[in-house]
């Protein structure tokens, strides 16, 4: 028998006075290739007679009864159902929900249309005393974890339902909103339609906190639930609460665990084989109170079954992503996640020496200082009968640490460091706009603000394979792209630096003498060519091609203010506003006087509600060019934000003073002076 394409689970309520409604609402859908699974019913006569029909027509081939042997909970209900279930895209239904009759079609069409999407949900229609829409949110992540904003009524796939590991028993009545908070952390994407396709004939069934407090109960849970997504603070105070809780008599889902002294960061991907060694590498530690947290960048679902196999302390947490996202990414989940005062890192293909966590949590804690890193062999590895070995192993970085040398390149492997939680507030997780060095950069950041203690020991060991020391050609240009990015990230700490500088300049022409990339172009007449040329790339909407125009430029060029601005431009246009920062900030130390940067880091300030930083800016670039327009109606529009009502009509007026028909500054003032008559 052929299974359907969407599955529509259905859970009625105890009085059932609507079922009848809910299940005509599926029954007539426009798209037919589904089924209906009503759990707990118990018996086919509970059925309501206008479901059946004398004739064994295909609607009643769709109805089936499902009976779970353990009832419980929504949650554990929706799960046996889903596990019941047969399709690849799920529609939780409650009873007094309708589906409007386009309802799937609709969300199939939009799939169609966005194929990488995994969760479609409409607006509601609300049936009571009168009717009204409510709309419900944009999917995204920081939403999510503050509002309810998405119908439990949605469409969802089987996949993600099966990475996050089903509807979480713990937090009652908030079941839906739990597990939309899991799924966008893990990267899956949701959909909006903007109208409404399901309504509803009365209030839900499904039991609501009926108290403040029960409502920040449930609250709490979500917070330690999904904690990856939340501060260390908001899961803190969450874990306190309900600890409390505890200790007053009441009885919440959560169970008050004994937070670590350190979290160890594994990434992965794929490589199961040398996952088993990492993970047996922590759990063998002669310091016992660790947890581990495993981020799966969206690999085989295998490697959670290979995790669990080793959970038998519960001790460790498996995240995966719905999408590829790189090793920044994977370790700032696996931040999120962590609980403990320090944080570790492994990658999946290295391990662990049995001393390795006893020795600079050790120290940490006795010195009180907050970062501190040991040595690590580097062991050779070649391939004999289609497996790696070990040829030979070597200490190839086992310096102290050196805050000028940090600056020019990486000399400390990731797993050789521990730090304190709190570093990472302070200085900020990994970039991971980066696609290789993202490790040197959060050293560089936290080099600036705390001492990098080295303990000189061996306790851990990193893989190199012999068939990698011949580094493709792609990876050579993400190290040579990602080592020009870092140091564009970075100018201030070379500042006044001449020799530093100069230490990078030629770190650069080692490496492109090293990976065979030719020298620096020199031929003035070459760079305005391509530089034009990048410029009509981007006025023709090739906005990626004129990025990668101006980034070959900087890396062969370097210290032209207008390229790096000009790069800025095009990178704010795709989202990349921390790097188009970073080469604004570049073009100004370049050129103190190129008022063009100085808008433009002006006009990005404001987008990220800097307020006092945009106002610098465009005030510099008004004193270098005050006959600008744009930089003019910037400050007009960041004066009325502030609540500078006169500065802003100041600057309208001096716009239309150089442009009497300029658009903006015309409904600028209108809008004012409409404002100052009311």
């Amino acid at each position: 028998m052929t299974s359907p394409l969407v599955s529509v689970i259905l859970i009625p309520s105890v009085k059932r006075d609507t079922l009848s409604e809910t299940i005509a609402s599926v029954l007539s859908q426009s798209y037919r290739d589904l089924e209906l699974l009503i759990i707990d019913v118990g018996k086919e006569a509970d059925i309501p007679a206008s479901s059946k029909h004398d004739d064994a027509d295909r609607w009643d081939s769709r109805v089936s009864l499902v009976y779970n042997p353990k009832p419980g909970s929504t949650a554990e209900a929706l799960n046996w159902g889903v596990k019941k279930s047969r399709g690849q895209w799920l529609v939780w239904l409650g009873e007094g929900e309708l589906l409007a009759p386009s309802m799937i079609q609709e969300c199939l069409s939009a799939l169609n249309e966005h194929p990488t999407t995994s969760i479609v949900y409409s607006d509601r229609l609300e049936i009571k005393m009168e009717r009204r829409v409510i709309q419900s949110g944009d999917f995204n992540i920081e939403s999510l974890k503050y509002n309810d904003i998405i119908p439990s009524c949605a469409f969802f796939s089987r996949r993600a339902w099966a990475d996050v590991g089903g509807f979480r028993l713990n937090v009652e009545a908030g079941e839906a909103w739990d597990f939309w908070i899991a799924c966008a952390s893990r990267g899956f994407i949701g959909r909006r339609i903007p109208f409404p396709l399901v309504h509803f004939s009365k209030e839900k069934s499904a039991a609501r906190p009926e108290t403040a407090r029960g409502k920040e109960i449930q609250i709490s849970q979500m917070r330690i639930n999904n904690r990856e997504c939340f501060s260390h603070e908001e899961t803190q105070a969450a874990e306190q609460l309900l600890g409390q809780l505890a200790l007053v008599g009441t009885k919440p889902s959560f169970h008050l665990a004994h937070i670590p002294m350190v979290s160890v960061v594994i990434p992965t991907y794929n490589r199961s084989d040398t996952l088993v060694i990492a993970i047996e590498s922590v759990m063998t530690q002669t310091f016992r109170d660790f947890e581990i947290v495993v981020v799966s960048d969206c690999g085989s679902n295998d490697l959670e079954q290979l995790v669990k196999n080793f959970n038998k302390r519960q001790n460790i947490t498996f995240v995966r992503h719905a999408t590829n996202r790189g090793l920044g990414a994977s370790r700032n989940t696996g931040i999120g996640a962590t609980r403990g005062k320090y944080i570790a890192y492994l990658d999946d293909d290295d391990f662990f020496y049995p001393d390795h966590l006893e020795t600079l949590v050790g120290y940490l804690e006795q010195s009180g200082e907050k970062v501190a890193y040991t040595d690590a062999h580097r062991i050779w590895q070649q391939k004999v009968n289609g497996k790696y070995v070990e040829f030979k192993r070597d200490v190839p970085y086992a310096h102290d640490f050196n805050y000028d040398v940090i600056l020019i390149h990486n000399f400390i492997p990731v797993l050789c460091f521990v730090h304190a939680r709190e570093c990472v507030r302070e200085v900020g997780v990994f970039d991971e706009t980066l696609s290789t060095h993202e490790d040197w950069d959060l050293w560089i950041r936290m080099s600036r603000k705390y001492r990098m203690h080295h303990i000189q020991k061996l306790t851990s060991a990193f893989t190199t394979r012999e068939d990698e020391t011949n580094m493709s050609n792609r990876r050579k240009n993400n190290f040579f792209d990602t080592t020009i990015a870092i140091y564009d990230k970075h100018p201030e700490f070379v500042a006044n630096r001449p020799e530093l500088q100069k230490a990078r300049a030629d770190r650069l022409d080692q490496m492109r003498l090293e990976f065979g990339f030719a020298q620096k172009v020199e031929d003035p007449l070459s760079i305005i060519s391509r530089h034009t040329q990048a410029l009509m790339q981007f006025d023709a909407g090739d906005v990626l091609g004129a990025i990668t125009t101006l980034s070959t430029l900087v890396s062969e060029v370097g210290g032209d203010a207008r390229i790096h601005n000009d790069l800025a431009v095009a990178l704010s246009k795709v989202g990349e506003s921390g790097l188009a920062e970073t080469h604004l900030r570049k073009a100004m130390e370049l050129d103190a006087n190129f008022a063009p940067a100085s808008r433009n880091l002006g006009d990005l300030c404001f987008k990220q509600k800097r307020m006092q930083e945009a106002l610098t800016f465009l005030t510099k670039a008004y004193e270098l060019a005050p006959d600008e327009k744009a930089t003019s109606l910037s400050i007009a529009k960041l004066s009325e934000s502030l609540g500078q009502m006169d500065v802003a009509l100041q600057f309208y007026r001096h716009v239309l003073d150089l442009d009497p028909i300029n658009a903006h500054a015309l409904e600028g003032i209108e809008v004012l002076e409409n404002k100052g008559k009311g």
